[in-house]
This record gives structure tokens, sequence and C-alpha cells, in this order.
């Protein structure tokens, strides 16, 4: 079954990107079977919901991937959890059901399948110093103030971890990912343990429709304490979820690798959780004077995760009635003074 791999929607995804149920379908008898379709049947809050695909041939040991319509969800799609059993059928026969569950929610966004037979995977301790991260694919601009995560309870109290998030470059001749930003280190207490916790950044990160981002937790390498985080799920194809070895302690080098289990790591983008906006710039300079002439140098910084689409332009003001545009500017003063 595809299409299903976020388990928690925010309604401002779903609005833009409704669910699609869609299988690869496989004729294993010995007989070709007529008008075999894809059905799905949803139930959720007060109401259902069906669909299937169009009818097709399958010959024996034949496979056709289907997709049932219509897709469901909308702008009005009621907030709650919902249910969809998912089967194939023909004129002479029918799969057996797979059921599967997710969530229309506000603010949290999710691809884990919940606290029922999890596991989990260190990202701190002795040895270890993993940045353990999964992909998420925005559909609608998003305001990201934290992330949500399930603290396993072998984790040691005290043990601090941290929230980080890269943009994933596609345009690179591999996928690679640029770091946006990073949470002030969490330190985990006894009531975390076995517990969700959220963890928020310090300003809010800006997510922007179409592009896709790779978030998740930091770990830091502690002679005594360790931290551990939840897992459920597996990936859906290799690369989903990855561990970063970012001080290269397994070979030497920093190094990104695969793994398959679902990381307990969703977005969160509950304005509640982050009290400042996010800051487009920082404007600063330094200078050096000679004489009467002093030669100031930029150095602003723009704020990674505010935009990647912009184009900077300067305005100074010498303090003596005359003023620049130039990005590093020279001004020779007319007397000694303090201006400002």
């Amino acid at each position: 079954i595809r299409g299903l791999d976020y388990t928690y929607t925010p309604l401002s995804q779903l609005s833009n990107h409704p669910f699609s149920f869609e299988a690869l379908v496989e004729n294993t008898g010995i007989l070709s079977q007529q008008n075999v379709y894809l059905n799905y049947n949803v139930t959720g809050p007060s109401l259902t919901s069906s669909g299937s695909s169009s009818p097709t041939l399958l010959n024996s040991q034949d496979s056709s991937f289907m997709a049932a319509l219509p897709t469901f969800g909308d702008a009005s799609t009621a907030l709650g959890n919902y249910s969809v059993d998912i089967w194939a059928q023909s004129d002479s026969t029918f799969s057996a059901p797979i059921t599967k569950n997710f969530e229309v929610t506000n603010y949290i966004y999710g691809k884990d399948l919940g606290e029922s037979n999890r596991s989990s995977r260190i990202v701190g301790g002795p040895n270890d110093d993993w940045h353990f991260t999964t992909r998420y694919e925005m559909y609608a601009n998003e305001q990201l103030h934290g992330l949500r995560v399930y603290i396993d309870a072998q984790s040691s109290v005290g043990a601090e971890i941290k929230a980080v998030i890269y943009e994933i470059d596609t345009t690179a001749g591999s996928v690679s990912n640029v770091f946006l930003d990073e949470s002030d280190p969490y330190t985990i207490m006894a009531q975390d343990l076995d517990n969700w916790v959220d963890i928020p950044f310090t300003s809010t990160v800006i997510l922007n429709n179409g592009y896709a981002y790779e978030c998740g937790v930091a770990g830091f390498q502690h002679p005594t304490d360790q931290s551990l985080i939840g897992t459920s799920g597996e990936s859906l194809y290799n690369g989903e979820h990855r561990l970063f070895d970012i001080n290269g302690s397994s070979n030497g080098t920093p190094t990104w690798y695969y793994v398959t289990e679902t990381p307990m790591v969703r977005m969160n983008f509950d304005p509640s959780l982050t009290a400042s906006p996010p800051v487009p710039c920082q404007a600063n300079f330094s200078y050096i004077q000679n004489g009467p002439t002093v030669i100031f140098t930029d150095l602003s910084t723009i704020n990674p995760s505010w935009s990647t689409n912009y184009s900077a332009t300067w305005q100074w003001d010498f303090g003596d009635g005359n003023t620049s545009t130039q990005q590093n500017p020279a001004h020779t003063y007319s007397a000694n003074g303090f201006y400002a």
C-alpha cells in the first residue's frame, strides 16, 4: 500500500495534497481475472468515504499499479482519527482488506505508527553522537516552531539532545542536505521517559511549499549519559530516514547513512511553541579609521531559514547628512566629532 507515508497530517497540508490510496495488485492464481479493481473505504468523524480504480484485466502472474479515485481530504475535512480499509477485487474473487489508520490534525505532521510495537535507536552516548532524521515534503507554506519527539525509557535523565532541520538540495549532483537550524540543547527529565516531548526552535523556521526538508534529533557524546529516540514503522524507500555521523566517529569522516526504521519525530506547527517570529536579517558592520576617512565593511547576515529567494540592498547613514547605498562604502568626514 502506497501513499500513506504521513500518519499525522495537518489540515494545511491535506488541503493541497489529499490522500491517494494506491497499491500494486498481483494475480497470483492460474486463471485470468476480469475487471480487477482497487477499492477503499474511509471511516472517521461523522463520515464515510469510498472509491475505486478503473477496471483492468490481470492475466495469471501479472501485476498492475492501481490508484483509487476520488482522492480523500480537503480544507473541509474534520479533524480527528480515521481508518481506511483497502482491498482488491475482481468479478470472481477479492483480497483480504488491509487496514491503515491516520489522523488529521491542526499542527502535527508525522509519519510514525505511534507508541505500539515501537523500538528505539541511540543518538547520544559514550561512543555515539548521531543526527537521526527523516524526510518531509511541504505541500503548503508552513512556519515550523518545534519537533515533537518520543524519548525512549533507556535514555539517561540529564542527557541532552537537540532538534535539527536541513533543507534537501535536489539540484546538486547527488542529493545533499543544507543545514537550516537547530534548537537549544534539551535536557531529558524523568517525566520525559517513554513520553512525547516538544523541543522548540529558538525562532520560527520558514518552510516553503514544494520543498523537502529533513528533520530529526541530534545526540551528544557523553562518558556516561545516553539518549535514545523511539522508532515505529519502516521506510518506504532507502534514504527516507537517515543517520548523520557529524563528527566522523564511525569512519573518521562525517557521513550520512540510511536506515529503515521510522524515527518518532513529528513536525509541530503550533505557534505557541516559539514566541519570537523569524528574524529575516541582522545588520552588523566593522570599520577602520584613517584620519577623517572611515572604511566600513558590511557584516550583516540573513537567516537561512527565512528565504532562499531575496535581493540585498544597503542604506548607510553616516550621521553627518550623507548616505550611501554601497555594500562596503568609504566616507570622509569634514570635521571631528561624534556621529551616529
